[in-house]
């Protein structure tokens, strides 16, 4: 079986977007102890027990997720996956919620092995709106400041 990634992503979106929390975790390996996923605007490693409750709470949910495939590398039983991750309200929901568009970068460690892809590890992070130099959040524009001198002017 050929991994398809494009056909995974929108998998993955379409369990989101039908508010299904046992859909998503079909495509998460959680029950690996090496499960962990890393969101930069939590802050926290989030392993797969934890990263399963908080899936749990996607029925309350206002956007409708996508991705745009960046690459898809393949190493073995294993793909890396990068991308971007948009969550987008849904219309009339935009001033309500407070948000447009939401974009993170994304990338996904997948396991091929066994019967279907799985997650088994993923960073996510914002993207950096036109007014953020890195996406850090940091407020240090001097050399070699918070970003180890990234900030550009």
């Amino acid at each position: 079986m050929a991994f398809d990634p494009v056909e995974f992503l929108k998998g993955y979106s379409d369990a989101y977007n039908s508010r299904n929390p046992e859909a998503m975790k079909s495509f998460l390996a959680t029950d690996d102890p090496r499960f962990a996923i890393f969101e930069d605007f939590s802050g926290d490693l989030l392993n797969g027990e934890t990263y399963s409750l908080m899936l749990d709470s996607v029925a309350d949910s206002t956007g409708e997720m996508s991705f745009e495939l960046i690459r898809c590398d393949l190493f073995g039983d294993c793909a890396v996956i990068h991308g971007y991750q948009s969550l987008k309200a849904r219309p009339g929901e935009e001033e309500e919620e407070g948000y447009g568009t939401l974009v993170l970068r994304a990338t996904m460690w997948v396991s091929l092995a066994g019967d279907a892809p799985k997650i088994m590890g993923g960073h996510f992070s914002a993207f950096p709106s036109d007014d953020d130099d890195c996406g850090c959040g940091c407020d240090d524009e001097s050399e070699g400041g918070c970003c180890g001198g990234h900030h550009e002017g």
